[in-house]
């Protein structure tokens, strides 16, 4: 496992490697970032969320959510508008980890797996999180 500097603590990046198999500085700008992969379990099940860079020639960010190796959810998005500016790299980074953090956070909330109406229904209702799901809020909401 390797860590990052701005990280979150040592023994977090630890758990959160040893549940989730994969380290918290995906989202933490380290060296040089071809994409992030995130393992998400949620309810039972594993998913994998990859986003990827297409690069300047092809300035597309493209996020998949997997489960089962099916592709669920694929979400595009252009980046062109930011090439000519000196920072682009930085912004392209930034939009990366916005557009990898939405999907892990809609995929935790049900929208991409039909639970939604029945969320709303059961609105009222408070679940306990498991310790995963616990982690995977941690996660998003310190934008890690």
């Amino acid at each position: 496992m390797s860590t990052c500097a701005n990280g979150p603590p040592p023994e977090v990046a630890r758990l959160i490697d040893r549940l989730f198999n994969f380290t918290p500085c995906m989202f933490i700008i380290c060296d040089m970032h071809s994409g992030f992969n995130t393992n998400v379990p949620y309810k039972g099940k594993m998913y994998h969320v990859q986003t990827e860079d297409g690069g300047a020639r092809n300035p597309m960010l493209t996020t998949l959510l997997y489960h089962k190796g099916e592709i669920l959810l694929s979400e595009k998005s252009s980046y062109a508008d930011v090439l000519v500016d000196d920072d682009w790299k930085e912004k392209v980074l930034e939009r990366m980890k916005d557009q990898h953090r939405g999907i892990i956070k809609n995929l935790m909330a049900g929208q991409l797996t039909g639970e939604q109406a029945g969320k709303e229904a059961a609105a009222g209702e408070k679940k306990e999180l498991t310790l995963e799901e616990t982690i995977i809020e941690y996660i998003i909401g310190a934008g890690v």
